[in-house]
């Protein structure tokens, strides 16, 4: 990947009502700004896969793999639980 390269990841649990809404939302804002950027949603199934993707909640966007939550960078209560923004509560609908 070269430096000019992004990746999104969107990390989520089956189910989650905020799961569709944040990719939607995610891929308008992406193009709005033209910005070309791979979109990965990746489904987290089990209290082990949370853990090994160190997933805090429901759902999570990670820039190349960085969460987009400056607070949430050295959290350690991963879980298969629905995730919590400041400024908004869960994620923001479209």
């Amino acid at each position: 990947m070269s430096e000019t390269e992004l990746t999104l990841e969107i990390l989520y649990f089956a189910g989650c009502p905020h799961h569709p809404d944040s990719v939607g939302l995610a891929r308008d804002v992406l193009a709005e700004l033209g910005l070309e950027v791979e979109v990965r949603e990746i489904a987290i199934e089990t209290a082990a896969a949370a853990t090994r993707h160190r997933f805090i909640g429901s759902p999570s966007l990670r820039v190349n793999g960085v969460d987009i939550g400056i607070e949430a960078r050295d959290r350690k209560d991963f879980e298969l639980s629905c995730r919590m923004y400041s400024g908004g509560g869960a994620c923001a609908s479209r």
